[in-house]
């Protein structure tokens, strides 16, 4: 969006328009301004700092829990191994 390089990722589902931006806590003046002068009605603005999963998938494209149970097992695996070893 030209002028608007803070804003990293738009999404739209049922209705809720989600905003990801740089440094939500400032923007928000800035987000409900355009919003009117599009005309478009606000019901509620939130601010929420990212998690670990969101970070983890947009980066991975998955979740943090989409481990397999394969991979969980090996895991225990390896950790047992490593302490029959200690």
């Amino acid at each position: 969006m030209e002028g608007l390089e803070w804003v990293k990722k738009i999404s739209e589902h049922d209705g809720i328009i989600d905003i990801n931006v740089r440094q939500g806590e400032t923007r928000i003046p800035e987000l409900v301004n355009l919003a009117q002068r599009a005309g478009t009605r606000i019901r509620s603005v939130s601010l929420r700092e990212p998690t670990l999963e969101d970070v983890f998938l947009q980066y991975t494209g998955r979740s943090i829990r989409d481990e397999d149970g394969g991979n969980r097992a090996l895991m225990r695996e390896r950790v047992r191994s490593m302490r029959r070893k200690s």
